[in-house]
C-alpha cells in the first residue's frame, strides 16, 4: 500500500511540476541569468586583485633578493681585496652551504625485505 501511495504522490507532484513549468521557468531564467553574470563578475574582479596581489609580492620577493645578492658580492669582494680575514656574512653562507649538504634525517619508514613463500 505505500509503494502504491509513493506512486502516486510522484506521479502527481510530476504533473503538476509540468503543468507549472511554463510559468515557472521564465521566472529562474530572470533571476538565473543576473545572478550568474554578478557571480562570473566578481570572480573576474578577485582573479584580477589575485594576480595583482601575487605580482606585488613577487616584486618584492625579487627586490629583496637582488639586495642580498649584492651585499654578499660586496662583502666577498672585501675578503678577496687581500685581507685574509673572512666576514661574517661568508662564513653564513658556507655553514648554511654545509647545511644543504647534509644527508636527510630518516623518515622512520623501513624497507621490507621480501617474505619467502
Amino acid at each position: 500500500m505505500k509503494a502504491i501511495a509513493g506512486l502516486v504522490i510522484g506521479f502527481t507532484a510530476g504533473a503538476v511540476t509540468m503543468a507549472m513549468r511554463p510559468k515557472v521557468a521564465p521566472m529562474f531564467t530572470e533571476v538565473a541569468r543576473p545572478l550568474t553574470k554578478v557571480l562570473l563578475k566578481r570572480s573576474r574582479l578577485g582573479l584580477e586583485r589575485l594576480r595583482t596581489g601575487i605580482a606585488r609580492g613577487s616584486e618584492s620577493i625579487e627586490d629583496l633578493l637582488a639586495e642580498v645578492r649584492a651585499e654578499v658580492d660586496t662583502e666577498l669582494a672585501r675578503g678577496q681585496a687581500g685581507n685574509d680575514s673572512r666576514s661574517v656574512s661568508s662564513v653564513e653562507i658556507k655553514a648554511v652551504d654545509a647545511e644543504s649538504e647534509q644527508p636527510e634525517a630518516p623518515t622512520g619508514r623501513t624497507a621490507r625485505s621480501p617474505t619467502p613463500d
